[in-house]
């Protein structure tokens, strides 16, 4: 959620974002799965107050995205299978950041039947933090170096 807050209230400081099982909607969080009543004690409860729904919108990521503002690139990674936050909330920020016409890309990788932890084995993991990494290097213009013979 600090993430992309960061990215949709000050885009102009961030080059790319990566976001690993962000919480985006803050007005609807306690509808997906289970676990995000668990969260009202935290967020307060939106569902039927209308001052605690005023108030969520002011910072949730999702409810500031503005039409015709250019975002910075962001890598939305989710979990189909996560059990803390559901990839619902991955899936509506990136729609929502390629609908208001920013340049990005805006992408959403998301891990069908993984867990919160995003991979099962560590070659799952390893490519995981691959494409975080290839990510990122490209927005901040890191340019790899060569691989040497022999090593």
């Amino acid at each position: 959620m600090l993430t992309l807050g960061t990215a949709v209230m000050a885009p102009d400081i961030c080059a790319g974002v990566v976001a690993e099982n962000p919480l985006t909607d803050m007005a609807k969080f306690s509808r997906f799965r289970d676990d995000g009543k668990l969260w009202i004690v935290e967020f307060g409860d939106t569902s039927g107050d209308a001052a605690a729904l005023a108030a969520a919108a002011e910072w949730s990521p999702l409810h500031n995205l503005q039409p015709g503002r250019d975002y910075p690139a962001t890598l939305i990674m989710a979990c189909g299978n996560d059990q803390r936050v559901s990839p619902i909330h991955g899936r509506k920020m990136t729609a929502a950041l390629q609908a208001t016409g920013s340049r990005g890309p805006h992408l959403l990788l998301e891990k069908d039947g993984a867990g919160h932890g995003g991979a099962v084995t560590r070659d799952e993991t390893a490519a995981t933090r691959a494409e975080m990494l290839r990510f990122a290097a490209a927005r901040t213009g890191l340019v790899w170096p060569k691989a040497r013979a022999g090593g």
